[in-house]
């Protein structure tokens, strides 16, 4: 068992909290040029992923493929609109899956 008489839950608990409290301690000690790359990092690892999917965000609005089939976003908030586009795969349907096609 654990010594010191503390259960083992308790110790467990202790243990967790000591590691979350290390790893404050790690991230408050890293410097504004670390922290930079790291969002910089995180930012270019998001892109990528919404890419893969056929996603496409930027901060000016939606930037499309002109040989390529999308839909993009509406809405009624000026600033809020065009800022999403999603490409469209080959062949792909929208609506109900049990319609007929013309």
């Amino acid at each position: 068992g654990v010594s010191g008489g503390l259960k083992t839950k308790e110790f467990d608990e202790l243990q967790e909290r000591l590691r979350i409290s290390e790893s404050l301690m790690t991230e408050m000690s890293k410097t504004w040029d670390e922290r930079l790359l790291e969002t910089e990092r995180i930012h270019q690892e998001r892109q990528m992923a919404l890419e893969n999917m056929g996603i496409s965000v930027q901060a000016s609005g939606i930037g499309v493929q002109t040989d390529k089939f999308y839909l993009v976003n509406l809405n009624a908030d000026p600033s809020m609109n065009e800022l999403l586009v999603c490409y469209l795969k080959k062949n792909t349907r929208i609506g109900r899956p049990n319609t007929q096609t013309p």
